[in-house]
């Protein structure tokens, strides 16, 4: 009887134990449940494709569109260092102008080499006298037409006439007192020539060139 009033409880126990099983099970199912989700959704999936034909059915994933790489400006390569560099092309400079030719200028020719020798010349000058000796000396006769005797400091000309023979003398007087004296009288009143002072005679022929002079 006792055993019998037992059976309520121990099938009470059996009940309270298999629900304690049934959920502690429960739990522990829904605890699997819930790691493998969380672990699920932290790992990305692989996708395996399957060939079916040759054919992969299954696409591969499509990743971002590659972009473009920016052009980089052209580098300019630096100068090596001990390469022999090239000579920088310098323009053609134009031709240079070639001056023309200069003709040739004659040498000047000396005064006296271009004269000929004189054919008269003052012989001798007497200041204090006041006389001058003109010598012929060439050998042909020589007219004084046109010649003249000049004192160069006070510039008095005494103009000349007549004719010297080849080798000849004539004395040509100043003063007009002298006329007795012979030779050729110039007429002057005074004296014509400085006794004490530079006072060259000049004789100068009838293209009024200087042929000879004397002090």
């Amino acid at each position: 009887m006792s055993f019998i009033l037992k059976l309520p409880k121990i099938a009470s126990l059996i009940a309270g134990f298999t629900v304690i099983g049934l959920t502690m099970l429960a739990c522990s199912s829904g605890s699997q449940s819930a790691a493998g989700r969380i672990v699920m959704l932290t790992r990305l999936p692989t996708l395996t494709p399957t060939v079916m034909g040759g054919v992969v059915n299954a696409a591969a994933p499509v990743e971002a569109a590659a972009q473009p790489a920016p052009a980089e400006a052209t580098a300019v390569p630096a100068p090596v260092e001990g390469a022999a560099q090239p000579a920088p092309v310098e323009a053609a400079a134009p031709p240079a102008l070639q001056p023309a030719p200069a003709e040739a200028t004659p040498a000047p020719v000396d005064g006296a080499a271009a004269q000929p020798a004189p054919s008269i010349v003052i012989a001798a000058l007497n200041k204090v006298e006041e006389y001058v000796d003109l010598q012929n000396v060439s050998d042909q006769p020589q007219d004084l037409r046109g010649w003249n005797v000049l004192s160069e400091k006070d510039g008095q000309k005494c103009n000349l006439a007549g004719t010297i023979a080849p080798g000849e003398t004539l004395r040509i007087w100043a003063l007009a007192t002298q006329a007795a004296q012979g030779g050729y009288n110039c007429g002057f009143s005074q004296e014509i020539w400085s006794d004490n002072e530079a006072d060259d005679a000049i004789l100068y022929d009838a293209f009024g060139v200087e042929v000879s002079r004397a002090k």
